[in-house]
């Protein structure tokens, strides 16, 4: 599934390890996405109607797509493999 084209104000954040309150609901209507935002990598999160997607991004490319059927775990997978800063 492509990511959506409208980015929302919610989002995650690894400066605080924050997933923002009512995040999952809004992904859940399945035209909006979200960032992920982190020191090394970049985060685009949406729900492609079964699950959470992240495309990773560092230097202006994508590098990855994970998923996770929760927020928290999307974010520690993201996390694990690309630093939690």
């Amino acid at each position: 599934m492509k990511r959506p084209n409208t980015e929302i104000e919610l989002g995650m954040s690894n400066a605080d390890g924050i997933i923002d309150a009512g995040l999952a609901d809004a992904l859940k209507n399945g035209t909006v996405y979200a960032q992920h935002s982190a020191y090394n990598f970049c985060g685009f999160v949406y729900w492609d109607g079964v699950q959470y997607i992240e495309d990773i991004w560092q230097h202006n490319g994508k590098i990855k797509t994970i998923e996770a059927d929760t927020l928290k775990a999307l974010m520690e997978l993201a996390n694990d493999e690309y630093g939690y800063e």
